[in-house]
């Protein structure tokens, strides 16, 4: 075993080196075709904390992994531009990191227990309609104007979002606009005015546009 400061080369010279010893903490490392795979990356990443330089900056094969482990890689890596799946469960903020670390499609599933809040969609900045993104969210209730207006953004930037566990719109007499734009996305939701009173026209606007129950003052 021979440690060495550079080693550059195809994915089999590279995984030869590294398998024999050759990479250590402070060795950079190019790999020069597009034969590697995550698990390759990994192995190398546990053992250097150098970058890793990319020839060519898409595998010949897709990359699926754990959210953990792309995460990992793309940190370590000079520069991705391929498609790439996770395979667990991703919060925003790795879901976010994902996409704005590679040009090529995400495919994940964005944890289920995400709340549907500004703070949500703020974080997912860089998440496109085009990437593949399953969402199915626990959450029951949406409440208030700033929750209401983040269901609407999150099923436009989402691909494959589901609200199918959304079940009710909470909100005030001067939130009666964002619960009809949220209404267009689940009409099957109840709807609470909790204060204030809404005109006659807007009670009815909101019964003719929900499946539910209609709850307010006029």
């Amino acid at each position: 075993m021979a440690i060495v400061k550079s080693i550059k080369g195809t994915t089999s010279e590279v995984m030869a080196a590294q398998l024999a010893g050759d990479i250590g903490i402070e060795t950079s490392v190019t790999i020069t075709d597009n034969l590697y795979t995550a698990t390759n990356l990994l192995d190398i990443i546990g053992d250097t904390r150098k970058t890793i330089t990319l020839t060519y900056t898409a595998a010949a094969f897709p990359i699926t992994e754990s959210t953990q482990n792309l995460v990992a890689i793309l940190a370590q890596v000079n520069k991705y531009t391929g498609p790439l799946t996770a395979n667990t469960d991703a919060t925003a903020e790795e879901l976010n990191y994902i996409a704005k670390k590679t040009t090529g499609k995400v495919t994940a599933t964005l944890e289920d227990t995400t709340p549907i809040t500004k703070a949500t969609v703020d974080a997912l900045k860089d998440v496109s309609s085009s990437d593949n993104i399953t969402f199915v969210p626990t959450q029951d209730t949406v409440t208030g104007k700033a929750a209401l207006e983040a269901l609407v953004a999150l099923n436009k930037k989402l691909s494959n979002p589901s609200w199918s566990n959304v079940d009710n719109f909470v909100g005030t007499a001067s939130e009666v606009a964002a619960i009809k734009a949220a209404l267009k996305v689940v009409d099957a939701a109840n709807v609470a005015i909790t204060s204030g009173q809404i005109s006659a026209a807007d009670a009815n606007a909101l019964v003719v546009a929900s499946d539910g129950n209609v709850t307010a003052t006029i």
